[in-house]
């Protein structure tokens, strides 16, 4: 016989914003394709180097010792390949974000100046109907009046 209050509830969590991102080392899902051309892009040539230079200093290693050096030196390139591509991924949608907001800002000035001048130029022809209104009323008055 449990009451119904002593029941464990679940919290429920409700979004703040629509934002998917956990934190700085986590990418959209819509940013994710650039990231990883952007840690091959810099990885690559990173790791290119190392075994070109792992076969320009004039020893003779095997094979394996060549690959063993370049797997084992290729964690830190691929590290710092993928930090700068964060980076560099960060700042393009800061600076997207920022352009989105600058054009929408922009828009939005845009039609509301449009509305303006289409309340005005509602007045402007309300107020010319209007005076030919007027003036239609005195012609039939100074007609009346001359009879």
């Amino acid at each position: 016989m449990r009451d119904e209050n002593t029941k464990p509830r679940i919290a429920e969590t409700s979004p703040i914003n629509d934002d998917p991102r956990l934190s700085i080392w986590t990418i959209r899902t819509e940013w994710i394709g650039w990231f990883y051309l952007l840690l091959m892009l810099q990885a690559a040539p990173l790791i290119f180097t190392l075994w070109w230079s792992e076969n320009q200093d004039g020893s003779r290693d095997n094979i394996a010792s060549t690959i063993a050096t370049v797997v084992g030196g290729s964690a830190s390139l691929i590290f710092v390949a993928a930090t700068a591509s964060i980076i560099e991924l960060e700042a393009a949608m800061v600076l997207k974000t920022l352009l989105e907001r600058h054009f929408e800002k922009k828009d939005r000035e845009k039609r509301e100046a449009e509305e303006e001048r289409e309340r005005l130029r509602a007045e402007f022809e309300r107020g010319i109907e209007q005076g030919r209104q007027l003036e239609r009323e005195e012609q039939a008055t100074r007609r009346n009046g001359n009879q």
